[in-house]
């Protein structure tokens, strides 16, 4: 379970720092998609990935993009790190 959590959140991971600018129909249809995935999956993952796409969509009209995905990578995989070590 422990391995399998890991690759997903390596993929997660790998998914956010090439997440596009998405317009309101995928944005919707992502949440669809990725919250009935929490049924079958760590919810914390999803959750924190859903919300960290949605801020990042609201950034990049600041221009803030880059800096923002990569921290809340940084963030994150911190986080993971501590909780599951």
């Amino acid at each position: 379970l422990s391995s399998n959590n890991t690759s997903i959140e390596r993929k997660l991971l790998i998914k956010l720092s090439m997440v596009p600018m998405p317009n309101v129909t995928k944005f919707l249809l992502f949440f669809i998609k990725y919250f009935t995935a929490v049924l079958t999956t760590n919810l914390m993952t999803f959750f924190l990935y859903g919300i960290f796409y949605f801020l990042m969509s609201m950034c990049f009209y600041l221009k803030l993009y880059m800096f923002i995905s990569a921290s809340l990578t940084m963030v994150t995989a911190v986080l993971y790190l501590k909780k599951y070590r």
